[in-house]
């Protein structure tokens, strides 16, 4: 057997055995479902999602990063709202892969829709507060929330939302517990989200 037919078949065996991509910071609360940072890609389900009341295009993200080589800093968190305009209106629904004309078009007014909507996302503080293991506290002040957010005319965070430095350790366990925010007026609780180490194992996508 050749070198290279030898180095494919390891490729392909690698693959199919899936790539570890743990130990990462995954969160859960009562409320919503998990997803990757990229929703459009494979990987760790280390981000915490929900819909906004009215608007459930609207996604509130939160989730938190162990330091890295690469970034030292410490671990990170990051929770903010991304509008997600093309959100199939039917719970669990989704679009086509190849969509008939009809479909394009239903897809296109809805976003055109939802982008014609005036929308503010404010706060009653910027202020989260990071309960750690032993039941010591400390607050932290979120980028997001230190301003309204109007919709559609700021600037969307697209996948990465801002982050800011909770702790120079490396953090295993933690519980976060963040400000009520408005939509347009109306309040939405945030229940404690608890961050968990763990590890996850998926086949790789070249793309992502």
């Amino acid at each position: 057997m050749s070198i290279k037919r030898i180095n494919l078949l390891s490729c392909a065996a690698f693959i199919l055995a899936g790539c570890s991509t743990g130990p990462y910071l995954k969160p859960s609360a009562p409320i919503g479902w998990h997803s990757t940072e990229n929703p459009a890609c494979y990987g760790a389900e280390k981000v915490l999602e929900f819909s906004l009341p009215d608007y459930d295009w609207l996604i509130f993200r939160v989730l938190a990063k162990q330091p890295t080589k690469r970034h030292p800093e410490g671990t990170k968190l990051i929770a903010y709202v991304r509008p997600v305009l093309y959100r199939h209106p039917e719970p669990n629904g989704t679009w086509s892969l190849f969509p008939s004309e009809q479909e394009k078009k239903t897809k296109e007014s809805l976003i055109a829709e939802r982008k014609s909507q005036h929308i503010e996302i404010s706060f009653s503080s910027a202020v989260a507060t990071i309960i750690f293991l032993d039941g010591s506290e400390s607050q932290v002040e979120l980028p997001f929330f230190q301003q309204p957010y109007q919709i559609p005319s700021d600037e969307s965070y697209g996948f990465w939302g801002p982050e800011v430095v909770i702790s120079p350790e490396n953090l295993e366990y933690f519980t976060v517990k963040l400000p009520p925010l408005f939509v347009n007026g109306e309040e939405v609780t945030i229940p404690p989200i608890e961050f968990k180490v763990s590890e996850s194992t998926y086949v790789p996508v070249l793309n992502c």
